[in-house]
């Protein structure tokens, strides 16, 4: 996983342009190919994959993860039988639930800083619109060699544009504006709280973090939490009526 130093909130009323170099388009063209291909392989799944983030703005450094979402509940063996099958090797697996009101979350490593995450509790819309919050894209867009605006987690708007993109501090654009543009209200104060929160405090770290072992499947292993956890027993129950 990326190992950069924290990323600091712009306070200041920041705007400019940023145009892209010839090394930028290329870093980004491979990070976006290979997240094209992963994409590529869970699609027939019905899953409908996403990659979200800076790969999907298009504002990547060259050590930008590539992040991969299915937002879809899919049995863990399909999607990993997926990426058997493009002969992407898995790093390490993981459960995390960032806090008791969230859902509880399947977390694939793989090779190039990739990650693979999929909802084994459904996700509520919010979640949704967190990732959503930041730039997400679908297969076909990819393709397309789209780019779509997000704000990223220096609270700054990332619109593209065809020279790279254009950046602003939300900080200093009314929250009506921001609605305006597609971003829900109580993510963007959510999100404001939460990021924050962490620039001043640090990271609070999330409510579970558990490894899963190669002999196990995620399914078995949350059950094994379910047995154990009462607050992941009560999330599960809650979301099985």
């Amino acid at each position: 996983m990326n190992t950069m130093g924290k990323q600091k909130i712009v306070t200041s009323p920041h705007e400019r342009n940023v145009k892209y170099s010839e090394d930028h388009w290329r870093t980004l063209e491979k990070k976006r190919n290979r997240a094209k291909k992963i994409l590529q392989a869970i699609e027939p799944l019905n899953a409908h994959p996403l990659v979200y983030g800076s790969v999907a703005r298009g504002d990547i450094t060259p050590n930008s993860d590539i992040d991969i979402l299915i937002p879809e509940t899919i049995p863990s063996y399909q999607i990993e039988l997926s990426l058997t099958q493009i002969n992407e090797p898995i790093l390490s697996r993981k459960i995390v639930m960032a806090t008791p009101n969230h859902a509880i979350k399947a977390q694939i490593e793989l090779r190039e800083d990739t990650t693979l995450t999929f909802p084994l509790t459904p996700f509520e819309q919010r979640e949704l619109e967190f990732y959503q919050f930041g730039g997400a894209i679908s297969l076909t867009p990819l393709k397309n060699q789209q780019r779509v605006k997000g704000i990223n987690k220096r609270l700054l708007l990332i619109i593209p544009t065809k020279e790279g993109h254009h950046e602003l501090s939300i900080l200093h654009i009314p929250q009506t504006e921001l609605v305006k543009q597609g971003f829900p209200q109580r993510i963007i104060q959510e999100r404001l709280r939460v990021l924050t929160q962490r620039d001043q405090k640090g990271r609070t770290g999330i409510f579970l973090e558990m490894h899963v072992e190669n002999e196990e499947t995620f399914e078995s292993k949350l059950q094994t939490l379910t047995d154990r956890n009462p607050i992941v027993r009560r999330k599960v129950r809650k979301q099985s009526k």
